[in-house]
């Protein structure tokens, strides 16, 4: 029995490694556009995780452009 590529990449998910997480999440990605991955990863019930790994990435990503807008502007006022 073959069971393929998505069980092992949605349990990575949850590597405490941000890298880990992010190759996983890019590699299900790219699986996810062929139709039947995408059928199977809803019926796996992962879409939640994956979600929530993108909000946590897009918090982060937000939280370091923010920083850099205010590191910025504080190096105008000098």
């Amino acid at each position: 029995m073959v069971i393929g590529p998505l069980p092992p990449l949605l349990h990575l998910l949850g590597s405490e490694s941000e890298r880990v997480r992010h190759d996983s999440t890019l590699a299900l990605y790219h699986l996810s556009l062929v139709q039947c991955n995408c059928t199977k990863l809803v019926k796996m019930g992962s879409m939640g995780s994956i979600l929530t790994l993108l909000r946590e990435r897009g918090r982060r990503e937000i939280g370091k452009r923010e920083r850099r807008e205010r590191e910025s502007e504080v190096g105008e006022d000098e």
